[in-house]
């Protein structure tokens, strides 16, 4: 029965570190080839350890407080190296997944193992008269880790993205940095196990407690450094788009300007024509023609005009209604490339929208622009709603698989609402998305 108890408790060892890291690295790492093949590889060995340990344990039981600081670093890094056999991961990436993992393992293990049953139960792992207590820890320990885990998969799933996009950057000052931390805070918890347990009365609560602290700590550090380089590749990754966008409404704006001239160049060679007799029905002909390309939108800002036009002509293509009713001039406190960023973002999400839509009526967009009293303008835009939207943080989740560089238009609208003292508020009412923009005309 000891044998048994050895091996099981040893499996829980090792097998939580690795469901830690499975969370991280399965949804976000790219997998090997022959992943089921390495995984099941890596399986075995794990369980092969949890037997060796046993044997070392029974036959060198003497030495095992030595043996035990070794055996458990290597374990450390052999669930370290198993995640590298199986998924596309550097240095840096393994070293950040090893930490938090072994973080929020040794976390569940600290609360349930010592601090309750050592602790409240004055339970030894090896007392022969109480083996059943083994299984109720086990059962306990199981129950915590799933709590504790689902919770750690939840408050790291939105950033976890950044692994697998490899943002955290691998570079040698960067392998230092964690490598230092991993070393550290792995010692730390090794003094703090030996303070804690080798006391007369059972356990020695303030060790305990500062593993514990030391955990949530390492995780909190984590988090906010995996968030921070999330939001950092969000920011560059919208400034860039805004570029692009800039870049893209001057190319537009000369387009516009050179059909322009050509119209205008038009109608005078139509004139010359008509008086050499050509016949009035031809004329009409090419009139219509020209009207189509003549048939600018006339709102009174000039990058507002070429980019409803634009828009326009696309959703005559797509058999999309783009109704509008704004009073451009009430958009001259805005940069050019702000508007052409902002509106495009908007009509864009519209327009993607609504070609899904089935039913030809309900193919249109409408969109409203108008100043209001108190210095403030205001920007409504609605479409059909086919499906209803999920929200996160007040705006809507992208549909698109790509979800790590989809869904920044609209981040990218509301930042520029804010760059203006404003705000967007996107809602779904009575089968219609709806999005609403406020910004002040003037500070």
């Amino acid at each position: 029965m000891e044998w048994l108890i050895v091996i099981a408790n040893e499996w829980r060892h090792i097998f939580s570190i690795i469901a830690a890291e499975a969370l991280l690295v399965l949804p976000t790492l790219k997998k090997k080839n022959r992943f089921a093949l390495r995984v099941s590889m890596c399986l075995l060995a794990c369980c092969l350890l949890g037997v060796l340990y046993a044997v070392l344990y029974m036959y060198l039981n003497d030495y095992m407080v030595i043996i035990s600081i070794f055996w458990y670093t290597a374990i450390f890094i052999l669930t370290g190296v198993f995640v590298f056999v199986c998924f596309e991961a550097d240095a840096t990436t393994l070293f950040w997944v090893m930490i938090a993992a072994y973080a929020v393992e040794h976390f569940v293990y600290v609360v349930v193992n010592e601090m309750v049953f050592i602790g409240a139960f004055d339970y030894n792992l090896f007392d022969s008269d109480r083996d059943w207590m083994f299984w109720v820890m086990m059962a306990a320990y199981c129950a915590v880790c799933a709590g504790v885990y689902f919770a750690f998969c939840k408050i790291f799933a939105k950033y976890a993205s950044a692994l697998g996009s490899r943002l955290i950057g691998d570079t040698w000052k960067t392998r230092i940095i964690f490598g230092a931390f991993l070393v550290a805070f792995f010692a730390s918890t090794i003094l703090n196990q030996h303070n804690t347990q080798n006391v007369e009365d059972g356990l020695n609560y303030w060790s305990a407690a500062s593993d514990l602290f030391n955990c949530l700590f390492v995780l909190a550090v984590q988090y906010v450094t995996l968030r921070m380089l999330r939001i950092s590749f969000e920011k560059r990754l919208a400034d860039k788009l805004h570029d692009e966008e800039k870049k893209q409404y001057e190319s537009f704006k000369n387009s516009v300007d050179y059909v322009n001239i050509k119209c205008h160049d038009l109608k005078h060679e139509l004139r010359r024509i008509k008086k050499d007799g050509v016949s009035d029905e031809k004329l009409d002909e090419i009139a219509k023609g020209v009207e189509l390309y003549e048939a600018f939108a006339q709102t009174g800002n000039e990058t507002l005009d070429a980019l409803l036009t634009e828009k326009n002509l696309a959703c005559i293509s797509e058999d999309i209604a783009l109704l509008y009713m704004a009073d451009g001039g009430a958009l001259e406190f805005m940069e050019p490339s702000d508007i052409y960023s902002l509106f495009g973002n908007l009509l864009d999400n519209a327009v993607e929208h609504v070609r899904t839509v089935g039913d030809k009526e309900k193919r249109f967009i409408r969109l409203f622009v108008k100043s209001r009293g108190g210095g403030m303008l205001s920007i409504h835009e609605e479409n059909v709603c086919v499906s209803g939207s999920d929200f996160v943080g007040g705006l809507p989740k992208t549909t698109k698989d790509d979800k790590l560089y989809h869904g920044y238009g609209i981040k990218s609208m509301r930042a520029t609402a804010r760059k203006y003292g404003g705000d967007l508020r996107v809602s779904v009412d009575d089968g219609m998305f709806k999005v609403d923009i406020f910004m002040q005309t003037r500070k």
